[in-house]
């Protein structure tokens, strides 16, 4: 592929757009959808869908050939000691050729590796790739939305804010267990002299019953202090 139709990321999908004479290669990723892989040559097309579970890495690598530039450097050379003589152009003219030889055979490629090490690969020309940042920004949105799937996040599922946890203070902690001790305590306490009877019987005595369930007693409009009745 030789040059960049198209490229973008934003936060739930990335596409790339590659093209050559004849030929057009688009990388598509969104999150828990897996990785689409649309390939055209001539008449024949092709599409390949890689599932995140099996998606185990994305390397872009460029490469060039250093040694075309040192040749280019010693023809150089060599032309400039043979000034005046008739090779002088001839070693110009293969300088040019080892110069130009430098940018014709710079590659780069995207490589999809697979969980089973099954590799897919996209060859580039290295000159394609004009802003390498936003290449590192395709890359990184295609692992996040493979990351996506193992955390089980859904793009579209709204984000719930959770309460954060209340801390009780341990003199809240105190008074709140002397209060049940007290509440305990009134329960269990014979009903006050004040409080009138629930009940008469033919001996002469009237009966209550306090909140613990436990039966009270004392004369006929008394108004003594209530007796516990021992079963």
């Amino acid at each position: 592929m030789t040059k960049v139709n198209d490229m973008y990321v934003n936060e739930l999908e990335c596409y790339a757009e590659f093209s050559a004479k004849k030929a057009q290669i688009s990388i598509k990723s969104e999150a828990r959808k897996g990785v689409i892989i649309r390939s055209r040559l001539k008449s024949e097309s092709m599409l390949v869908g890689i599932n995140d579970n099996y998606l185990a890495s994305v390397l872009y690598r460029s490469r060039s050939f250093p040694i075309w530039l040192i040749l280019c450097v010693l023809s150089l050379l060599l032309s400039a000691g043979l000034l005046g003589s008739d090779y002088a152009w001839i070693t110009l003219f293969m300088s040019m050729m080892f110069l130009l030889m430098f940018f014709l055979t710079k590659t780069a490629r995207i490589v999809f590796r697979l969980a089973d090490e099954q590799d897919y690969q996209i060859l580039l020309k290295s000159g394609a790739v004009q802003n390498p940042d936003l290449m590192a920004n395709f890359i990184e949105r295609i692992l996040m939305n493979s990351m996506d799937h193992f955390s089980g996040a859904s793009p579209d599922a709204p984000i719930t804010e959770t309460s954060p946890v209340k801390t009780i203070p341990a003199q809240t902690v105190s008074e709140t267990a002397h209060e049940m001790g007290e509440l305990a305590a009134q329960q269990n306490a014979p009903p006050p002299s004040s409080a009138q009877p629930q009940a008469t019987d033919e001996n002469g005595y009237e009966w209550i019953t306090a909140l613990s369930g436990d039966a009270y007693f004392r004369p006929v409009n008394s108004g003594a202090e209530w007796t516990l009745h021992e079963q």
